[in-house]
């Protein structure tokens, strides 16, 4: 059987995106924390009790990745944290241009830990890292 290469990497833009995504964060001391799990496996409130834990002691701020609404927004908006939702309709998951995007509505030399609540299809997560330093996954 021969075997046909093929040299493009689709995914080669997205990792770009991250790459300077995460210089971003690095220059500017921010550490970023990535949620992922399947729709209400809980993220939302384990963040919120994370954040009710380390508010007083860290500066945070919060990426919402949300299929449809900006519920999970408000709620971590109602803690006094800044958040940034981001709607992606059909799309499964967060991408780094999407992130990237949304670090432009922070002054994110107001932070010193960015979690991102991220949509919930693992697998394609897996696939489009959106550019964090730590990863957590809520079963």
């Amino acid at each position: 059987m021969h075997q046909v290469m093929i040299g493009a990497d689709i995914l080669e833009a997205n990792e770009q995106m991250a790459d300077h995504n995460r210089g971003h964060f690095k220059e500017h001391g921010v550490y970023v924390v990535n949620l992922m799990s399947a729709p209400g496996a809980g993220k939302t409130s384990v963040l919120e009790q994370t954040i009710n834990r380390i508010k007083d002691d860290r500066r945070l701020g919060v990426i919402e990745g949300d299929l449809m609404t900006t519920i999970d927004a408000d709620r971590i908006s109602a803690l006094g944290v800044p958040s940034y939702q981001i709607t992606t309709g059909t799309v499964c998951h967060l991408d780094a241009k999407m992130v990237h995007s949304a670090l432009h509505s922070f002054k994110i030399d107001d932070f010193d830990l960015l979690f991102i609540e991220n949509v919930g299809n693992l697998v394609a997560i897996w696939s489009a890292r959106p550019s964090f330093t730590s990863e957590k996954i809520c079963a």
